[in-house]
């Protein structure tokens, strides 16, 4: 396989980790109880496959690329730990729905800070 593939399911991942985002943050904001719907199912889906696809298509465009041999570049550790920080994201938005008006900024900006990396590699 090559790189644009791998370049492509990145990106499907992307959208599918906001989609699932954005949904629950829909669902929390509109009220509906989640314990009645099968919204919270469909949502968490996306975000978790999603995140997944991230991370494999990630680690096999490093992978393709090459640029681990001289150990792993700061811009790859940093949109690791935006990976990362992306997880609970959802969890706290089922969980606290008043929490939406911090959560949806905050997954904008961890979303440009993972744009900007990848595009720039400042480091």
């Amino acid at each position: 396989m090559d790189f644009l593939f791998f370049k492509l399911a990145h990106l499907i991942g992307v959208m599918l980790l906001f989609i699932g985002l954005g949904g629950a943050a829909f669902v929390s904001y509109a009220g509906v109880d989640w314990t009645k719907t099968r919204i919270k199912l469909v949502t968490r889906m996306f975000h978790s496959v999603g995140l997944l696809l991230i991370l494999v298509a990630g680690v096999m465009m490093v992978h393709e690329l090459k640029i681990y041999e001289g150990g792993v570049p700061l811009w790859v550790k940093l949109k690791m730990a935006v990976l990362l920080s992306f997880g609970p994201l959802f969890a706290v938005l089922a969980r606290k729905p008043n929490s939406i008006k911090i959560i949806l900024p905050l997954s904008v900006v961890l979303g440009g800070a993972a744009g900007f990396l990848a595009l720039y590699k400042p480091f």
